[in-house]
């Protein structure tokens, strides 16, 4: 790999990836598999990009919508119940947080830009937001663990900025084998490797 990964906390080299049946995963995942899933890379007027759509993990989306919205609907019963007011505010809390969470699922898009020694990340959920990072900026890109539903974990891949704030380029990947594939594209689109 071109560069460091996060997993488990610990920085550790690439290791080899197994599904639940125990078969070992394939090393790439060719783009035609990418885009199945919602990734797709390729080159526009404004040079090379790597896009996520929006809801590519239905399943956890759906899930975490049904969760949330029985979550809610208890919280709001409590309310009609006449249980102590701690408890409806606290589990009020509790279902914003999820809710948000819910929303970034279904409606988050992002797309990551190298252009002329730069990352450019447009994120949003309707109106994107760019966030220019010159190369220089960059620590570090890397696969992190995200949320796990049931069984299935999903990793993030985040930039480590010098001296601001680290960027989710991209949630909801399915498999560290593929965060880490499309960090080695980002990494290639920038020069082969980051300043640290």
């Amino acid at each position: 790999g071109l560069g460091r990964f996060v997993d488990d906390g610990q920085l550790r080299p690439t290791k080899p990836q197994f599904n639940q049946a125990g078969l070992l995963l394939p090393e790439k995942v060719d783009d035609d598999e990418l885009a199945q899933s919602g990734i797709t890379t390729g080159h526009d007027q404004q040079g090379w990009y790597l896009s996520f759509a929006r809801c590519r993990n239905r399943t956890a989306a759906l899930s975490t919508l049904l969760f949330t919205t029985i979550w809610l609907g208890a919280t709001t019963a409590m309310w009609f119940f006449d249980i102590p007011l701690l408890f409806p505010i606290v589990f009020g809390l509790f279902g914003v947080i999820m809710l948000v969470a819910t929303l970034d699922l279904l409606f988050r898009h992002s797309t990551v830009r190298a252009h002329r020694g730069e990352l450019l990340l447009q994120s949003g959920w309707f109106r994107r937001n760019e966030t220019l990072v010159p190369i220089a900026e960059i620590q570090s890109i890397e696969a992190e663990r995200g949320m796990q539903v049931g069984s299935r974990l999903y990793y993030r891949i985040r930039l480590h900025r010098h001296r601001q704030s680290t960027l989710t380029l991209a949630s909801g990947i399915n498999g560290l084998h593929v965060a880490e594939q499309l960090i080695d594209k980002i990494i290639q689109r920038v020069g082969g490797q980051l300043p640290g």
